[in-house]
């Protein structure tokens, strides 16, 4: 499947049904990726996917040490390995207007040191593999994702993160989800847990309290009056 749903493309004819993934990403509202789509339970066109690119090798990877994605209907949460989690719901944080379909997570991204705060993961082109500049161990027990970070390709995606200059850092399709598996591979292993949101009860709870901590203030200050307060800023 293509990115947000709007192109689509065939899995091979040959392709087994259980190890197609799809690619699609979801931005919000200001095309900023802060989102990861890993499984769909309504498909529609001639991709049947239900599960992301992200997942599918999250789990081959995982098969060694025995860890699966699983769903649990009767507390409606997933486990994958250490980690426990819930997909975003309708009205949860800041998504109150956002698509919601699907399973999804807040993403974390995986930073790294120095100028290339986002580009973490080993990366080697063509031209190494082709020259065998690259050698097994660089391969072995590793997930490996095969894609172009050409400038003529449109495939940058603005992330949050930003250079000192204020501009938006982008990076390369197939670099966005090498930081969605990488999420998942973590999180499975208990090496980073996964970003939460509260559930629209305690948002709320949080809310009102701290609108009477404010009403509270508000009416100390009215009875102190704005010169005493003034005088104690003051002193």
């Amino acid at each position: 499947m293509g990115n947000g749903g709007t192109e689509e493309i065939e899995p091979a004819p040959e392709a087994p049904p259980n190890i197609i993934g799809f690619a699609d990403l979801v931005p919000d509202g200001d095309r900023i990726y802060r989102r990861h789509l890993f499984q769909m339970s309504e498909t529609t066109g001639d991709c049947k996917a239900t599960y992301a690119l992200s997942a599918h090798l999250a789990n081959r990877y995982l098969e060694q040490e025995g860890i699966a994605l699983g769903f649990d209907a009767q507390t409606n949460e997933w486990q994958l390995g250490q980690a426990t989690f819930r997909g975003l719901e309708f009205h949860q944080g800041a998504y109150h207007q956002a698509d919601m379909r699907g399973e999804q997570l807040l993403l974390r991204y995986r930073l790294a040191e120095g100028d290339d705060l986002l580009r973490p993961f080993r990366e080697v082109t063509l031209g190494e593999i082709l020259a065998g500049d690259v050698g097994d161990d660089l391969i072995r027990d590793r997930v490996i994702l095969i894609g172009t970070e050409a400038r003529s390709v449109p495939d940058m995606k603005p992330t949050p993160y930003r250079t000192r200059d204020g501009t938006v850092l982008e990076i390369p399709g197939v670099v966005l989800h090498a930081h969605l598996t990488s999420q998942l591979l973590d999180a499975a292993l208990g090496e980073r847990p996964l970003l939460q949101v509260w559930h629209p009860f305690q948002d709320g709870l949080w809310n009102w309290g701290w609108a009477m901590v404010g009403g509270a203030i508000a009416c100390v200050c009215r009875r102190v009056g704005p010169l005493s307060l003034g005088t104690g800023v003051m002193m």
